[in-house]
């Protein structure tokens, strides 16, 4: 029987090969990808009355104050933003880079809280860039944010010319990513901080055995009306690991190096604030079954969702299964 290291060896050959497939095509794909998957989020936030999200579990009230807000801030009607900004962004930083930026919703919200005196944010998505752009120009903090489509990697940033580092959700595309820690390492001045909201599971989401046989566990409990796939209509019998050739069509590059972000921040940077939050249960189970529930008024949903928040925090602390999602601050190292 394969051991979790043979595992991970295999996974990390898998990584590779795909990484070296990563063709000019294949980027300009992604990118059109999360071009109009930034507009479509976009569009939607602004409505008065959101639709709701078939694939984020992060997206819906209830399972977001139980499986992210409980498990980083004690409370579940609290912020995660809020509390490690109070702790760890007062007195502001003066000049913030944010990478992988998108709509900038959270960027607004750090300079809305002014949790930083300035940010340069980056995107590779040309799209999203110009509609971030659009949107803070309508805002008190227009001045306070300047934003690059591009990458980080390619913009010659000077040498200790920030305070601080901030990435939402955007590392684990990252596919450079050793040289986008020694980025961060050069870039911030000493003693400068790392922040970031991460997605730190498997590469590449290719879920180990035993996690797939823990979902497929699950999705029996759950009545057939409860596991009705959005996009096909019919129910769901078994939780599937996404298959390699469907990520390469759309976004080779999600969740590429994720395994190495902790190491990787371990060895450039010390870690002064650690927060996991589980998602190795929520995020595969739940996908394109959410629209099923009605998490905001029906009591026996309510009950579900509290109860797969319980069951995905216990068995990430226990270590039946790997935390997948953490929040981190951490210190330049000289």
């Amino acid at each position: 029987m394969a051991t979790g290291a043979d595992l991970r060896r295999a996974g990390r050959a898998v990584v590779r090969a795909l990484g070296a497939r990563i063709s000019p095509d294949a980027r300009q794909q992604a990118q059109n990808f999360w071009n109009e998957k930034h507009e479509r989020d976009a569009a939607n936030r602004l409505k008065e009355r959101p639709a709701a999200d078939p694939i984020d579990y992060t997206c819906h009230g209830l399972l977001y104050a139980h499986a992210v807000s409980a498990p980083l801030t004690g409370q579940v009607g609290r912020y995660w933003l809020e509390e490690v900004g109070e702790r760890w962004l007062v007195p502001p930083p003066e000049r913030m880079l944010a990478i992988g930026c998108g709509p900038a919703f959270i960027e607004e919200q750090i300079l809305e809280r002014n949790f930083a005196g300035r940010i340069v944010a980056f995107d590779l998505a040309p799209r999203a860039i110009e509609g971030a752009r659009r949107r803070l120009d309508a805002t008190p903090w227009k001045d306070r944010i300047e934003f690059v489509a591009g990458d980080p990697l390619e913009a010659d940033l000077q040498t200790g010319s920030f305070d601080a580092v901030f990435a939402e959700a955007s590392l684990h595309h990252v596919v450079r990513i050793e040289e986008m820690f020694e980025l961060f390492h050069r870039v911030l001045v000493p003693g400068g901080l790392l922040l970031f909201d991460e997605y730190v599971g498997p590469d590449l989401t290719q879920y180990p055995p035993h996690l797939v046989q823990i979902l497929n566990q699950l999705n029996a409990c759950l009545a057939p009306e409860l596991r009705r796939d959005y996009l096909t209509g019919e129910v769901r019998e078994r939780v599937e690991v996404c298959p390699l050739e469907w990520m390469e069509r759309n976004d080779p590059t999600e969740g590429i190096h994720a395994s190495q972000i902790l190491p990787l921040t371990r060895r450039f940077f010390e870690v002064l604030d650690e927060r996991p939050y589980g998602g190795g249960v929520l995020r595969p189970l739940m996908s394109r079954i959410l629209l099923n529930f009605d998490f905001e008024s029906n009591p026996r949903d309510q009950s579900i969702g509290r109860l797969l928040a319980f069951i995905d925090g216990e068995l990430s602390r226990a270590g039946v299964i790997e935390n997948h999602n953490i929040v981190v601050v951490a210190r330049r190292q000289p």
